[in-house]
């Protein structure tokens, strides 16, 4: 895992900005777009999230084995596994059931594909990075309620 301070570029492989609070909620972000990737990387490190990136799906699933963050932000089309396919691993994990799971993906058919609706929300992109931040919060501060 490479640590980051202020990801000023990432790397193949998992990503994380460097800190210790445990305070931080925490997004897993699975993108295969580099560009998006630190684009959403750098606007939710912003606002005071524990940023942890892959660039596919399986390596969103090795990070799953050893971590639950806070809510995942997938992309549904990436090599080697979907972000659906994540998606549907995390829901069947009981010790991840109160983690929330936002979908993007540019394809607004995607919508439809079975197991989608197991995603907490589903976005088309583009989508405006602070919307998707604060939506993220929101998310996280409703499971936390309940």
């Amino acid at each position: 895992m490479n640590h980051l301070n202020a990801l000023p570029a990432i790397a193949s492989g998992v990503s994380q900005t460097e800190t210790t609070s445990s305070t931080l909620k925490r997004v897993l972000i699975a993108e295969d777009n580099m560009d998006l990737r630190i684009i959403f990387a750098h606007a939710f490190n912003k606002d005071r999230f524990e940023v942890v990136t892959v660039e596919n799906g399986q390596e969103a699933l090795d990070y799953l084995a050893l971590n639950t963050p806070d809510i995942a932000v997938l992309d549904v089309d990436m090599p080697k596994v979907s972000g659906l396919q994540v998606l549907a691993k995390i829901r069947q994990k009981p010790h991840m059931s109160t983690m929330k799971v936002i979908i993007l993906t540019g394809n607004m058919m995607a919508r439809h594909v079975p197991g989608a609706d197991e995603a907490d929300l589903f976005l088309v992109k583009p989508v405006n990075i602070h919307e998707l931040v604060t939506m993220a919060d929101r998310l996280i501060k409703s499971s936390q309620r309940a």
